[in-house]
Order: structure tokens, then C-alpha cells, then sequence
């Protein structure tokens, strides 16, 4: 869990805000799902990273970190990473029922140690163009 400053926001509810990598075709599945099963409410909003998307920099958090797994972030302003934000956000679409079991503790240190190997190579695994030239890399513009 990453603690960010409080960030003054237009309005006062604030969904969760949900980071993927939009050259990673599970993770954009995977933001597709969260979209679907948030139906419109906007408790949810999923940003590509790979976008300009102005909400990228309210993760408070470096690009090149928040690419290195799903990342999301509270309307409290609390960053999680890997499989707690993927927990988190089920928890905001009100669906926590179905990851509970994640938490267990003799399943939780093999979920998270899956995801991880899954992180460090979603690139290699499941592109979505060809990344072999050095072209997927993150943009290092200042955000």
C-alpha cells in the first residue's frame, strides 16, 4: 500500500481510480471486466496508462512504478498494487465476496507470488503489438 497527499478533486465523490497497461491484452480485459461490472454507477474508472490521461498523475505514484502491475487507487487517495488492488477493486464495485478467498493465508502468498511472475512477463506473454524493437516502454514525459 502506497499513502499519497490528499488530492483536491472536482467533486466530492471520486470513484476508485483503476491503472492497467493498455498494451497488455489480459490487462485490458481485465479493465473491460471492471468496466461491465461497474454499469455505469462510475464507482470505478479504469485509466490506460499508456494514455494521456490527466488522472494518471493523481496516483501520486512514478509511471515506470505504476507499470509494473495494476495499480489502484482509493477516493481516499491510498495507492495499492498487484493482487490487493485488484481486491480493492472488486471491494469498490461491491463484488469483494469473489476475491475474499485471496486473502486466506495459505492461499495468499501463492496468489501473490503468481501474480507476480504474471506482472514480470505480461509483455512478453500477452501483447498487444510487437514489442521485440524497444518500442514498449513507457512514456517518460513528465506528467
Amino acid at each position: 500500500m502506497i499513502t499519497t497527499p490528499d488530492i483536491n478533486l472536482e467533486s466530492a465523490e471520486q470513484p476508485t481510480l483503476v491503472y492497467y497497461d493498455g498494451w497488455c491484452t489480459i490487462c485490458t480485459r481485465s479493465a473491460a471486466f471492471f468496466t461491465k461490472l461497474d454499469r455505469d454507477r462510475r464507482v470505478l474508472v479504469c485509466v490506460d496508462l499508456r494514455s494521456d490521461d490527466p488522472r494518471i498523475e493523481l496516483a501520486g505514484v512514478d509511471v515506470d512504478q505504476l507499470a509494473t502491475s495494476l495499480h489502484t487507487r482509493t477516493p481516499d487517495g491510498v495507492v495499492y498494487a498487484g493482487p490487493e488492488a485488484i481486491r480493492v477493486a472488486m471491494e469498490a464495485l461491491g463484488k469483494s465476496r469473489s476475491t475474499a478467498w485471496t486473502r486466506w493465508p495459505m492461499i495468499k502468498p501463492i496468489v501473490d507470488r503468481a501474480y507476480l511472475l504474471f506482472a514480470r512477463n505480461r509483455l512478453r506473454w500477452f501483447k498487444k503489438q510487437d514489442c521485440t524493437s524497444g518500442a514498449c516502454t513507457i512514456d517518460h514525459r513528465k506528467r
